[in-house]
């Protein structure tokens, strides 16, 4: 599988990230490779296209799996937090790399659309809105994130 926004080789997918991929100790074993179904959720989250027309976007792909395959592995690795641990041992690998020296932090409003714990009404955007603070690097590789606030707050 060719995907032109997860341009990730095979070696960098062995050693990087289906070491934090479970594998069933019981039941079926899976008869999709693992690395598409990530190099699919990299797309997937560069582009913002929908799970539905995931496979629209990327041309010349035929794989053997749906969306739906995806999204639940998706959903599954987001659970047993494996995104949160490959960027954690990715920060511990690079943290010799990281320019500390000049520190960036911005905060994000979104726009949200159905009710939730942390939203609030932002007279600026004319609705309901979350903010997030996001700290990165002079590279601008995110460093640490602040948890979701309601939109009201202040990015101070």
């Amino acid at each position: 599988m060719n995907c032109k926004y997860a341009k990730l080789t095979e070696n960098e997918l062995e050693n990087c990230v289906l070491p934090f991929i479970a594998k069933n100790n019981r039941g079926f074993k899976s008869r999709f490779d693992m690395a598409d179904i990530f190099k699919c959720i990299v797309h997937k989250l560069k582009t913002g296209s929908q799970w539905q027309f995931l496979f629209i976007d990327i041309e010349g792909i035929a794989p053997p799996f749906s969306w739906q395959t995806v999204y639940y592995c998706y959903r599954k690795w987001c659970r047993c937090g494996v995104f949160e641990e490959m960027f954690h041992t990715y920060l511990e690998i690079q943290k010799d790399k990281l320019d500390t020296e000049k520190l960036n932090l911005d905060g994000t409003h979104s726009l949200v659309k159905k009710a939730a714990q942390s939203v609030a009404y932002q007279h600026r955007k004319r609705g309901r809105t979350s903010n997030i603070l996001v700290m990165t690097d002079g590279k601008g590789i995110p460093i640490a994130n602040g948890g979701i606030i309601s939109g009201n707050h202040n990015d101070l």
